[in-house]
């Protein structure tokens, strides 16, 4: 076993990006509640660790509902400390599955080995004990593919 049994491609993702939330977690709760309420589908999530009583926070939606997430964003404004929502849109989700992912070290390293030997910029990475999730523009797409497939045998 090579670590990855299966990859799927997501096209059409849009990364809304926010620092220095407050780390208390009720500004990160409130802003994904809100999006939620809005209709609007959250894909991949991630927190960075709390750095002076501040966390940055990612996550990712369909690009068809950019516009929407934004004004959302905006709404929310002063409760969330303030913090303004940066985008990159036209991006694809490269979702890796492995049942033995979670009983062998390094999948992931060499996963985004991979994806980075490609020349695609890594905007996002979300794992959980058999998947990794790795977010890269749309124009790498391919590249990026071709060669997790050529590292892990698919």
């Amino acid at each position: 076993m090579n670590g990855i049994s299966k990859i799927t491609v997501t096209d059409n993702v849009s990364l809304v990006s926010f620092e220095h939330l407050p780390a208390d977690g009720k500004s990160v709760a409130r802003l994904l509640s809100a999006v939620a309420n809005g209709g609007v589908n959250v894909d991949m999530i991630s927190q960075s660790a709390p750095c002076s009583h501040s966390v940055s926070l990612s996550f990712t939606i369909a690009d068809d509902d950019l516009i929407k997430t934004l004004r959302i964003c905006n709404e929310l404004g002063a409760s969330i400390g303030g913090a303004k929502p940066m985008v990159s849109s036209s991006n694809c989700k490269i979702q890796m599955y492995g049942a033995e992912m979670a009983e062998k070290p390094g999948v992931a390293a060499r996963a985004i080995e991979a994806i980075a030997g490609s020349g695609a910029e890594l905007g996002l990475i979300t794992t959980s004990e058999v998947d990794i999730s790795c977010l890269v523009p749309a124009i790498n797409i391919d590249e990026a593919v071709e060669s997790v497939e050529r590292t892990f045998s698919l």
